[in-house]
């Protein structure tokens, strides 16, 4: 049995109600004992640890990692973050002023950035395609192809799983789509792993990243790279380091310098967890998928956010907020400002709940996780009112 029960299993401060799952992920206290016991193992002897062990064990956490999303190990390299798979991407390609780059308006603020400071320095040329959702798929898919059709895009960026508004987006439709019309796949699956079912080799993107820590109970920080085999020989670390040469691609991503790799030694037993404790990968997807559903249901009201086939609504739910168009322009022209009085709000509570909003609607992004029941949500909602109605009415009458 899931939700409450297992809570015990986590290291959660059992004082805050955590409905957050998504930003920085959780990590079970078995997942979390190992990390420790990795940890002094390598500290107790770090020579003969880094010499003899480390990069056998990363190529162990390969090993396994590979037949979890059905590719080939030496397909995939371990990075710190997703962010850090993007990075090493956009760095390694041969870019030239007269590329061309297609990205969406809900890509991750931090990809966008890398983007935009190497188009800056390089001269190429980047189109936004402006996504409102909620969408259907196929309109996400039109909108990618009346772009892409031109056939003048060098690269194609899109996410598995968005993160404001947490979204599933048809990803492996858009591959095809992109490499139908010549543009490479570069896909931002931060929230996909351990989320929804990977199969990399069935989809075949040329790029794609995950975070091992989000949604796979894995301690900060740690993920995966997957790049075509085709594009390997182009593909470096960041920093590039001892096997710059003569090296297979996931080789030079073993020992980049020295770092703390314990995240990647704990992978088998946050598997052994999921499987053990928590009845395996399908019995929790269906928990927090219901769960999601179950909070969309009961918070959501009658403008839900989500589209006709209730497909966007994966264990992250988006949930609307009712608010005056009035506030809602002003929380737009102050939205820093109104993200650190609503976090300090929360937490003053003992909760958080990331925000946001469309052309027309706040709303927050609950997380379901296995030790999450509606209540929580409940309550974290009511507590996320209280705070925004303070917001509300320190701002009219100043």
């Amino acid at each position: 049995m899931l939700g409450h029960q297992i809570r015990s299993h986590f290291v959660l401060d059992k004082d805050k109600l955590f409905v957050n799952h998504g930003s920085y992920g959780s990590v079970p206290k078995a997942v979390w004992s190992k990390y420790q016991e990795m940890m002094l193992k390598d500290l107790s002897f770090p020579d003969e640890f880094t010499i003899k062990e480390q990069q056998d064990l990363m190529i162990r956490s390969l090993k396994v990692l590979g037949e979890f999303v059905n590719t080939s190990f030496e397909n995939l390299a371990l990075v710190s973050n997703a962010t850090s798979g993007i990075t090493v991407v956009l760095r390694s390609l041969d870019l030239k002023k007269e590329d061309k780059f297609l990205i969406p308006s809900t890509i991750y603020a931090a990809c966008a950035n890398n983007i935009d400071y190497l188009s800056k320095r390089i001269g190429f040329s980047v189109t936004v395609l402006t996504l409102e959702y909620p969408l259907e798929d196929d309109e996400v898919i039109r909108l990618y192809e009346d772009e892409l059709k031109s056939g003048e895009y060098k690269y194609c960026f899109f996410d598995a799983v968005t993160s404001m508004p947490g979204v599933r987006v048809p990803y492996e439709k858009l591959v095809q789509l992109s490499r139908k019309y010549g543009a490479l796949s570069i896909v931002d699956g931060a929230h996909s792993i351990g989320l929804i079912e990977l199969d990399l080799d069935a989809v075949k993107p040329d790029f794609y990243t995950s975070n091992l820590h989000k949604w796979l109970f894995l301690p900060r920080g740690a993920a995966f790279l997957y790049v075509d085999p085709k594009h390997q020989d182009s593909i470096q670390p960041l920093p590039i380091s001892h096997t710059y040469k003569d090296s297979k691609f996931y080789q030079r991503f073993l020992f980049t310098a020295s770092n703390n790799y314990t995240s990647f030694f704990c992978l088998d037993e946050a598997l052994k967890f999921r499987q053990e404790i928590c009845g395996g990968e399908k019995n929790i997807q269906n928990y927090c998928f219901g769960l999601a559903r179950q909070v969309l249901n009961t918070l959501g009201g009658q403008d839900k956010f989500e589209n006709s086939t209730e497909s966007l609504t994966t264990a992250m739910v988006n949930v609307k907020v009712d608010v005056s168009s009035e506030l809602l322009q002003h929380i737009k022209d102050h939205f820093l400002e109104f993200k650190e009085f609503t976090a300090n709000g929360m937490f003053a509570k003992d909760s958080f709940v990331p925000v946001a909003y469309t052309a027309t609607s706040l709303f927050v992004r609950y997380s379901c996780q296995v030790y999450n029941e509606l209540e929580d949500y409940k309550t974290a909602h009511s507590k996320f009112l209280e705070v925004l109605k303070s917001y509300e009415q320190t701002v009219f009458t100043k």
